[in-house]
């Protein structure tokens, strides 16, 4: 997977890792990748997430 711009619409790039921690946050993204890190949501968050 490659991303050329992380970030979501009206808002700047992605430059930091806490700045992408709360992308994949807010964004509702499925999982994120940092560095040899690899983040995912869990069903149980999603369920109480909703």
């Amino acid at each position: 997977l490659l991303n050329t711009s992380f970030n979501v619409a009206g808002q700047p790039i992605v430059r930091t890792p806490e700045e992408a921690v709360r992308t994949f946050i807010t964004a509702g993204l499925d999982a994120l990748v940092l560095g040899r890190l690899l983040i995912t949501r869990t069903a149980a968050h999603d369920r109480t997430a909703t």
